[in-house]
């Protein structure tokens, strides 16, 4: 597969990955919405589940497909040269997984692109959507937890 064809086939992928990740965060706030009053500890499941995809499923698929999409962003813009020496060096595997050889590999990128700024894979907009929105739901999530526990305790109480 060309380089740009990756980048492109993954840069849908990660589009995608949010937008399931976002509605289905979304409906599963809409059904705790609705239980939160009736059904405390069906809301604490609920709750918990999707705390665990959160954690546990969108910020880590999000984050390495990210991390691929830059592979192949960055190495659209090598000469051949270039190219043959950075594909020899970083894999990518590497890449995504190795925080070291990331940051040697975006060195590499930086310097022979001309890349004014350091090359990182979380720019403000990623911020926005892959860091503070999955927060956004999590707190909301703890608070929906929060006035579960007190149903709960006011009903032990009566």
């Amino acid at each position: 597969m060309e380089l740009e064809t990756k980048w492109s086939v993954n840069e849908s992928l990660l589009q995608s990955y949010r937008s399931i990740f976002i509605s289905s965060q979304s409906f599963l706030l809409a059904v705790g919405a609705v239980l939160i009053e009736q059904y405390p500890f069906l809301n604490i499941a609920i709750a918990g589940l999707s705390l665990l995809m959160i954690w546990w499923i969108w910020i880590p698929v999000v984050k390495a497909r990210r991390r691929i999409v830059d592979y192949y962003k960055y190495a659209l813009k090598l000469n051949d040269e270039q190219g043959a020496s950075f594909f020899q060096k970083f894999s990518e595997q590497v890449y995504v997984r190795n925080g070291t050889q990331r940051d040697e590999a975006n060195k590499f990128l930086q310097e022979a692109i001309g890349e004014i700024k350091p090359i990182t894979d979380l720019r403000e907009t990623r911020k926005k959507v892959d860091v503070y929105l999955p927060i956004g739901f999590s707190i909301i999530w703890l608070l929906f937890i929060f006035i579960s526990v007190i149903q709960i305790a006011e009903l032990s109480i009566n």
